[in-house]
């Protein structure tokens, strides 16, 4: 039916092959047919990003890979129509709502990079996570611990990064680390493991104990 035009995406979606070809039936040419309307219900495309952007395809980057993004940028949805559209874009191109200008705080970033694209926690997902990386390479240099590269990170963005990259060692070296600032200090018995959880978002391992 190339003369469909509207496509209600109420179903889940597991892999963005599958959003293509749903979405790509209704962007199919037809004499009269200027553009097509996605209702995305389940809300893939912040998942998978806009149906017409363009991708690299794969046949040896297995299943998960096979298909993937040229741009990382992220989705935004308009409060005035409720569009979706890349974040990148400077105005909603159906309604022309313009997102609020972001205040920048006053800190200082040693990232000259980042500098000419930083906008606090809405800077674009990519430029958080090169930040992240080099902070873990300034960090391992200079001995620092992962604590420290968290703290950093959320004062540039107010947010926690993606910690999946994190050993196992690292982090019993964090929650040592954090023990032994609770017998410095004369803390709370308790103070490493709460202070564990909410740099990881989870309690350390009971067979650590409370002994670095």
């Amino acid at each position: 039916m190339p003369a469909a035009s509207v496509c209600i995406l109420a179903r889940a979606m597991s892999h963005v092959s599958l959003y293509i070809q749903i979405v790509g039936r209704v962007l199919r040419s037809h004499p009269g047919k200027g553009n097509a309307i996605l209702l995305d219900l389940v809300d893939a495309s912040s998942r998978f990003g806009h149906p017409t952007e363009d991708r690299e395809y794969s046949l040896d980057a297995g299943i998960d890979h096979a298909i993937t993004r040229t741009s990382a940028g992220t989705m935004r949805t308009c409060p005035g129509c409720s569009m979706v559209f890349l974040r990148t874009l400077s105005e909603c191109p159906h309604c022309r709502w313009s997102p609020p200008k972001i205040e920048i705080p006053d800190i200082h970033i040693w990232n000259v990079g980042l500098r000419r694209v930083y906008a606090g926690a809405a800077t674009a997902v990519e430029h958080k996570r090169s930040e992240y990386e080099r902070l873990r390479v300034f960090a391992r240099r200079r001995g620092f611990s992962i604590g420290w590269v968290i703290r950093e990170y959320e004062k540039l963005f107010a947010s926690r990064p993606d910690l999946r990259d994190v050993t196992a060692e690292e982090r019993r070296a964090e929650f040592n680390s954090l023990v032994e600032t609770a017998r410095k200090r004369d803390f709370k018995p308790t103070f490493a493991a709460a202070r564990y959880k909410d740099l990881f978002g989870a309690w350390p391992p009971r067979s650590w104990g409370s002994a670095a």
